[in-house]
């Protein structure tokens, strides 16, 4: 019902939902520009480090979402995201990757309280040295939402999940 416009939204902070995004809004699509730099915490319980945080890698997510709204019932999504990981010490270098990912879905509200639907999802994953191998995740099944009140709901999907690795 609102005419198209620019919709910016962004965001800084020191927490696991630092980033910056921008929607575009034009007619019935939602055009979503991210972009999310992290730095993961991994947990170690040594008798020498106990409970201490390590960090250990430098990951960014860069990429596009595109929501198609196609009727009140009806929603379609279309993403890819391109994540560089980057390792921050010496010990965890053949762990440098980069990975292409794509993912689409398409949901269904059959009533306020109940949606259904199918996503479906592949990754690239290239490591930049030898000492992993790249390879090729997938996904594909059937996805429930389930809206219990104003301030619970569920969700859930289950499917096939699968990949291939090079060997060496």
């Amino acid at each position: 019902s609102q005419p198209d416009r620019l919709l910016p939204i962004g965001s800084a902070a020191l927490n696991p939902e630092t980033g910056l995004s921008f929607n575009v809004k034009m007619g019935k699509f939602i055009i979503n520009l991210h972009d999310r730099p992290e730095v993961p915490r991994f947990q170690v319980s040594a008798v020498t480090q106990r409970d201490q945080f390590q960090y250990n890698s430098f990951s960014n997510t860069a990429g596009i979402t595109i929501l198609w709204d196609m009727n009140s019932r009806t929603v379609a999504t279309f993403g890819y995201d391109h994540v560089n990981q980057i390792a921050l010490d010496s010990s965890a270098e053949g762990s440098d990757q980069s990975r292409e990912g794509f993912m689409s879905s398409l949901s269904y509200k059959v009533s306020d309280a109940l949606g259904v639907g199918f996503d479906a999802g592949l990754s690239m994953v290239n490591y930049t040295e030898d000492f992993q191998n790249s390879g090729t995740d997938y996904h594909l099944g059937p996805t429930f939402q389930l809206r219990l009140s104003d301030y619970l709901s569920m969700q859930g999907a289950f499917g096939y999940q699968g990949g291939s690795y090079g060997s060496g």
